[in-house]
């Protein structure tokens, strides 16, 4: 799976948009909060200790309605970034509020899965 910038390619512009952020977490949120309606997006940052790894990656309102699926059942490289622009499943804008990401991977081998629950915030 490779990302791809929110805004759609770019192919006269400098390939720097895929240059992966420093850092030692599993799992790292960058850009919340976020307004989306300015184009701006919301990073999920992933160094995964396997390669390649399986991927589910969904964002759910405080109802628990899951209103967006950004990886479902994904095989990825052990670094890298997932986008969220801040819409729905459909392509509607989200609400402002608080979100919550939820975020699974395990070893395309098998074993332990690994899940975390984070937030974040459309403003």
């Amino acid at each position: 799976m490779c990302p791809t910038h929110p805004a759609g390619a770019s192919p006269a512009a400098a390939n720097t948009y895929n240059l992966l952020p420093e850092q030692s977490q599993r799992l790292k949120l960058i850009g919340s909060p976020l307004d989306a309606r300015k184009g701006e997006s919301l990073t999920i940052s992933y160094n995964l200790p396997d390669e390649p790894s399986r991927v589910n990656c969904f964002v759910f309102d405080l109802s628990g309605r899951k209103i967006r699926t950004l990886a479902d059942n994904a095989l990825v490289p052990a670094r890298g970034n997932l986008y969220w622009d801040g819409r729905k499943q459909g392509g509607s804008y989200a609400h402002r509020g608080l979100y919550i990401v939820l975020w699974e991977s395990q070893a395309a081998s098998g074993g332990k899965i690994y899940r975390k629950q984070t937030t974040a915030v459309l403003k």
